[in-house]
């Protein structure tokens, strides 16, 4: 986390409910090839275990704040095909299903 808190580029953001963690996430500001400008790449989601409280859709518009206030036009994440309830709830925010992803452990 050291390495992460201190590049600017990086922004962890937590949700507290009385005083316990109930959700994360870490967005990422980056340049692609398929962009111009900036993107915001959401590298790590973690919700509430109680589902439909609000912790997701919070954390959703705060990583869109944030991303907008640093002049970024797009926000991407990826999901592993297993989180069907992630996938839900991301629609259900507006995010659109744009590809696939593939990966090769090395």
């Amino acid at each position: 986390m050291a390495g992460i808190s201190a590049d600017p580029s990086y922004v962890t953001l937590v949700s507290e409910r009385d005083g316990r963690v109930v959700g994360m996430t870490g967005v990422h500001l980056q340049r692609t090839y398929e962009a111009d400008g900036e993107v915001a790449r959401i590298m790590s989601f973690v919700g509430s275990e109680d589902r439909g409280g609000g912790v997701g859709r919070a954390l959703i518009s705060a990583v869109e704040d944030w991303s907008r206030g640093r002049g970024a036009a797009e926000i991407m994440l990826t999901t592993h095909e297993r989180h069907a309830g992630a996938h839900e709830f991301y629609r259900r925010v507006g995010y659109d299903r744009t590809g696939y992803r593939f990966y090769n452990k090395l």
